[in-house]
């Protein structure tokens, strides 16, 4: 099968979704699909194909077709939909599936239809995407919606969004590790990892709250951009809290390697300003976080905020729950892992439901049943 994968994401960059659209690309591609990704061009002057593949951590298994940085603002993203439109003419694709929806629209103009990969609902981050969803959806040039958790699919069916085939739930996903096993704990205070953005509502005020109740644990923080960073260095302060700042993708396994714990504290608001639309949007309701299943898949114990869409993943047999507005409760659920066994049982089955459930292969697999049934 062809395939033509539409994204918004700019490849390189430090955002999740970048990650998320190369690791899907690969696992369609190892399938044994051809496959080629269209997104913005963010590389480094004289910087290759090959050097963005090894960034990820996947292999040379697909095709680019960049759309240019521009620099005349709307008209830059009309010229790179028109030149969307012509790539899936050319290509002659099996399947064009988006994650960008006026890339739906280019390509319904080009006379072809399109699965639509939604994170958040259309019509909470822009009205007008909201009314162009709904009419894509009338005029069946999308006839599949996937949705990453069942909150975002009741979240559309409220708003009236109404997919001809329906919906797909399907979770975020990760690789698996390489030797299949955890590493065994290193000697030492219990090192205790968060890996991600640091913007409010990611869970750094948990941090915050608990590194100084904690000193014999150590907290590792892997991820976020310099300013943010630097405002979090100054809050804490606190000499049991290590800032490592932002790692490839490639390089993230080797982190989470080194820890003991994983840390998902997700407040209940996540705000999020949409790039280009000046608006402030709550994804924590819908949110089906790319951590979550890389420390599921490290085989870590986690603690995690005890909120419905992440449950819907994690339950008591491979995670601890806390409330994310009450300190004590995380602070409870670390001291008692520092019990070895309970530790290993966490992460081993959490391991296990991620190697059964959630790899990207898995994913993308799942993605082609529906899209063939």
């Amino acid at each position: 099968m062809r395939i033509l994968y539409v994204s918004t994401s700019s490849i390189p960059s430090q955002d999740a979704n970048s990650v998320h659209v190369m690791k899907m690309c690969a696992a369609f591609a190892e399938l044994g699909h051809e496959v080629v990704l269209y997104a913005r061009d963010a590389r480094a002057e004289g910087a290759s194909h090959a050097s963005l593949f090894r960034e990820y951590d996947v292999g040379e298994s697909f095709t680019f077709a960049f759309m240019k940085r521009g620099r005349w603002g709307a008209l830059s993203s009309l010229i790179g939909l028109a030149k969307l439109a012509l790539i899936a003419r050319r290509f002659k694709p099996d399947l064009i599936y988006s994650r960008n929806l006026f890339g739906c629209v280019a390509v319904a103009l080009a006379g072809r239809s399109s699965v639509f990969e939604s994170h958040l609902p259309a019509a909470e981050e822009y009205p007008l995407k909201g009314r162009v969803l709904k009419l894509m959806l009338r005029l069946r040039r999308i006839p599949l919606l996937v949705v990453i958790s069942d909150a975002l699919r009741r979240r559309h069916l409220e708003l009236g969004d109404t997919p001809a085939r329906g919906y797909l739930v399907a979770p975020d996903g990760a690789d698996p590790l390489p030797g299949g096993d955890p590493e065994p704990r290193k000697p030492g205070p219990l090192r205790v990892g968060y890996v991600g953005h640091l913007y409010p509502g990611k869970g750094m005020e948990v941090v915050e709250a608990i590194a100084p109740r904690l000193p014999h644990m150590e907290f590792h923080i892997v991820g976020g951009r310099d300013a943010d960073i630097a405002l979090w260095k100054a809050r804490l302060g606190a000499a049991n809290v290590m800032f490592h700042g932002f790692v490839p993708p490639a390089r993230t396994r080797a982190h989470l390697a080194a820890l003991d714990v994983c840390l998902l504290p997700n407040q209940r608001c996540v705000r999020t300003s949409r790039e280009g639309l000046g608006k402030s949007v709550n994804i924590s309701e819908y949110t089906s976080p790319l951590k979550m299943f890389e420390y599921m898949a490290a085989g870590k114990a986690i603690v995690s905020s005890r909120l419905p869409v992440l449950m819907e993943i994690l339950d008591d047999t491979t995670a601890l729950f806390a409330d994310p507005e009450e300190p004590a409760e995380w602070v409870q659920a670390l001291e008692s892992l520092r019990d070895d066994a309970l530790r290993t049982r966490l992460g081993y089955e959490a391991q296990r439901v991620f190697l059964e459930r959630y790899t990207w292969k898995a994913r993308a697999r799942t993605v082609l049943a529906a899209v063939a049934a």
